[in-house]
């Protein structure tokens, strides 16, 4: 059986109401049973779908989107369970292709369209810096081993989620893709995030409005990540400290700008050459701050860039030399020491088996350790 389940709140009963109608009635594989948490509601909206597939629950006050996985526990192992969101366009295809992706993936592993994982060559893992986030609606060429997978867009066996929640650290309450990821982490399931085109996923109106999650639990979230790498032992890296280690030939490439930004072309149609069966490319970029969330987001490259988050210059009075000068100073030093920090942890987890520095268009092999901030 196929089974579904979402969380909708009063805001969102327009694009609810349109999301129902595409899963019910517009797949190419029906769905068996869709299970709808309603949230502050005190009952069932007259305009809502009735259909002898859905089963409405009112919940009650102070519990989360991590109800929608409740259902799963009166399921048979085997069933598959989806899950969904009330603000995404999913295309007519959507529970086809998230099925048979489950179904023929390792036992241990389950599918999420989207999902986010921290970089494995340094050791600064915190909510905001240092990780890979792949979007729903982003294109993904290969298949990517994540952290945390997306509740809008993940497929379960319902043995996995039997049991899973746990809501032993306060902020679970509304960070289910935490409480779901920790929870996985523990059963030794796999997320991984299939390839997909770009915009086969897509978000409809309310999905960046005032009461998006994302936007009011950001605080939240940075205190729940701290404590699951902290005190709960959560690996942000999805055992990507060993899976880098597992490519008999491992290159590590210093060099920017760092593709996807502009510029970056001719450093690309380097790098490529370099790729080949069981040799792995890392390029270590210095990327300015404001450009960072460019390159982590949507990474779809075949090597991984590891962009090194840099200050920028500017700021308030820098019309006075003075005070250019001073600044301009210290982001230079602070530019010299992220540098040269993350080449050091680079260099110790990944251990590379050749090193390379991109330099006037061209890559300089280096056997040295000693290396020149960019």
């Amino acid at each position: 059986m196929l089974i579904a389940a979402m969380s909708t709140i009063p805001e969102r009963r327009d694009t609810f109401v349109k999301v129902v109608r595409r899963i019910l009635d517009e797949q190419s594989q029906a769905v068996d049973r869709l299970h709808v948490y309603l949230h502050r509601f005190d009952s069932i909206p007259s305009e809502f779908p009735r259909d002898r597939r859905i089963h409405y629950e009112i919940e009650p006050r102070g519990a989360g989107s991590w109800a929608r996985y409740l259902f799963a526990q009166h399921l048979d192992d085997g069933d598959v369970f989806a899950t969904l969101d009330d603000d995404t366009a999913y295309p007519e295809n959507y529970l086809e292709a998230g099925v048979s992706t489950l179904v023929s993936a390792e036992e241990n592993t389950m599918v999420s369209f989207g999902g986010i994982v921290w970089d494995p060559l340094t050791v600064d893992h915190s909510y905001g810096n240092n990780a890979w986030r792949i979007l729903a609606s982003s294109a993904l060429d290969r298949p990517w081993t994540v952290a945390f997978p997306m509740g809008l867009v993940s497929f379960f066996k319902a043995w996995m989620l039997k049991g899973i929640i746990s809501l032993e650290l306060p902020g679970f309450n509304t960070n289910d893709d935490m409480l779901i990821a920790l929870g996985l982490q523990r059963r030794g399931i796999r997320i991984t995030c299939p390839p997909k085109r770009g915009g086969w996923i897509g978000d409809l109106d309310t999905a960046h409005g005032a009461e998006a999650l994302y936007r009011w639990d950001r605080g939240t979230r940075y205190s729940v990540f701290r404590e699951m790498v902290g005190r709960l032992g959560f690996d942000p890296t999805a055992g990507g400290k060993e899976r880098v280690l597992e490519a008999p030939s491992r290159a590590l490439v210093l060099g920017e700008p760092c593709p996807p930004l502009e510029g970056s072309e001719a450093l690309d149609a380097t790098l490529l050459p370099l790729l080949g069966p069981g040799r792995a490319v890392h390029l270590l970029g210095a990327v300015r701050a404001s450009r960072v969330p460019r390159v982590v987001v949507g990474p779809n490259l075949p090597y991984e860039v590891h962009a090194v988050s840099i200050p920028e210059e500017g700021g308030r009075f820098d019309g006075l030399a003075a005070v250019r000068r001073w600044r301009n100073w210290r982001v230079a030093r602070e530019r010299r020491h992220r540098w040269a920090r993350r080449v050091a942890e680079a260099m110790e987890r990944l251990r590379p088996t050749e090193s390379w520095e991109w330099r006037a268009g061209g890559l300089v092999r280096r056997s040295e350790l000693e290396w020149k901030a960019p």
